[in-house]
């Protein structure tokens, strides 16, 4: 096995195979893993007093002036999110421009979603709101427009149902594509839809069991690690299948679509294996599935500024480490690969302790890792071969 540190870069996706895009101090450059060289592309257009914050480390962690997470289109393109809205980022043309503010309140979209697989749901690149929402406002979910070169609402959930969206992932296998949302309450709950977003419909409804960020979808159905910090947390696997419909019954249930998907879908649930934190980030691998911790602050508290200043863990949140979770899904065993302690800064206010696995589609065989609020890793990209 083969370890290289690069201090400083923040890998965003891969491109192909052999390359990936990475940021550092306000530029974005192209870095060939088998070669190990940068290749600069362009630096992102920011006013003079954030380019001063960027050059402390805890400022750029205060005021979360990193890219959060990108999405590699076609045609030597990408879409990436940073302070409050997305940049279309032109490879070929050495340029970005950003194409799309976020909704008041909202930083950047915790990750982007790539339908292409799903005959019911239009193909193209999605988005759901992601800020605090504690008083529980309408949500939305956006489809990039390519024709108009900006995002535009395909749905939104009625005020009083979510906080807001952590992931939307498609299902070849079903046909459909889920959405998992947050946090509390009925809030944490799993949703479908299989009519392009004409509707959504409840699947498991109003427990943290449900709470995920990164979820994978398998043939027996959704495998996934849950996001809890006041509970305890697991991997999980909720195993679905088709139910028949009989003839005489066919003419109601095309009638009633929300009738017809809840008599489709049969769920049994296993909790697979105990985790010792929440999970935000994760990627898939040949052996299995990859899974970090993070170390997060208890959410309890009567203000946002005990919040921000708190270094008192969840009660879910049962080390100051992070770990890096292989779980073997044939071999139904859980290893850690990785552990890193989480730093002195306090989590809300200088982000949480965690590792970002970046999520490998092109199957390049190599590990991706990048720390954030971590003693030894943060700010840093490990590849490991």
């Amino acid at each position: 096995m083969k370890i290289d540190i690069y201090k400083g870069y923040k890998p965003l996706c891969y491109i192909n195979k052999e390359e990936i895009l990475v940021f550092k101090q306000m530029k974005f450059y192209i870095f060939n893993l088998s070669k190990s060289e940068f290749k600069y592309i362009c630096t992102l257009p920011v006013k003079f007093i954030k380019k001063l914050l960027w050059k402390v480390r805890i400022c750029q962690r205060i005021f979360r002036l990193v890219p959060r997470t990108a999405i590699y289109m076609e045609d030597n393109k990408a879409l990436v999110s940073f302070n409050g809205g997305v940049y279309l980022l032109d490879i070929e043309a050495k340029n970005i421009v950003k194409v799309h503010q976020f909704r008041e309140g909202m930083s950047n979209v915790l990750s982007f979603s790539k339908i292409s697989k799903t005959r019911n749901v239009d193909k193209g690149i999605y988005y759901g709101d992601y800020f605090g929402n504690f008083h529980k406002d309408g949500v939305g979910i956006y489809k990039y427009d390519e024709d108009l070169g900006s995002f535009k609402k395909v749905f939104e959930f009625l005020k009083g149902e979510i906080n807001h969206i952590h992931q939307i992932v498609e299902d070849k296998y079903r046909d459909l594509v889920w959405i998992f949302t947050g946090d509390s309450g009925e809030a944490a709950s799993i949703w479908y839809t299989k009519d392009n977003f004409k509707s959504v419909t409840k699947f498991l409804v109003g427990s943290q069991l449900y709470r995920a960020c990164k979820v994978f979808v398998v043939e027996e159905g959704l495998i996934y690690a849950t996001d809890a910090p006041l509970e305890q947390n697991y991997i999980r696997l909720i195993k679905i299948k088709n139910e028949e419909i009989s003839d005489e019954n066919l003419a109601d249930i095309n009638a009633e679509l929300k009738k017809e998907n809840e008599r489709l879908i049969a769920v049994s649930e296993e909790n697979l294996a105990k985790i010792d934190g929440a999970s935000i980030y994760g990627g898939a691998e040949k052996e299995g599935f990859l899974w970090s911790t993070t170390v997060e602050p208890d959410d309890r508290y009567g203000s946002n500024l005990f919040y921000l200043l708190a270094y008192k863990r969840g009660p879910g949140i049962k080390s100051w480490n992070s770990y890096v979770l292989l779980y073997e899904y044939n071999n139904r065993e859980l290893r850690v690969i990785n552990s890193y302690k989480k730093d002195i800064y306090p989590m809300g206010l200088c982000q949480l302790g965690s590792v970002m696995i970046l999520e490998d589609e092109f199957e390049c065989g190599k590990r991706i890792l990048y720390g954030i609020g971590l003693g030894k890793i943060d700010n840093k990209m490990i590849v490991i071969s």
